[in-house]
């Protein structure tokens, strides 16, 4: 994942000084155009965070889909959708048993 580019505040004209303020203060993205053409967003400091740790979790998750994908890759489908119905099962009910523990603990 490329490094964001970062400039200091300071030096932006004194209008996109305000708007970046607005951003950051209301949480209110600024689409920035020209001719209707979308050029650029100003986004919240949490929007942003928010935003990396998706983008982080969304390419985690497509690693993860290529590892299996080629674990499995001599499977049968239907096995290979069994094993998966089986895995969501299991899941499920270790899910329900934590969330039953803790509410016990309580």
């Amino acid at each position: 994942m490329a490094i964001e580019r970062k400039i200091d505040g300071a030096t932006l004209p004194e209008s996109f000084q305000e708007l970046v303020e607005d951003a950051a203060e209301q949480g209110q993205p600024v689409v920035i155009e020209r001719s209707g053409e979308v050029l650029g967003v100003v986004i919240s400091p949490q929007d942003f965070a928010l935003l990396m740790a998706r983008k982080r979790a969304l390419a985690d998750l497509g690693n993860t889909v290529g590892t299996l994908r080629g674990k499995f890759a001599d499977l049968p489908e239907d096995e290979a959708i069994a094993e998966a119905e089986r895995a969501v099962l299991e899941t499920r009910a270790e899910m329900r048993s934590t969330r039953t523990t803790q509410r016990d603990s309580k």
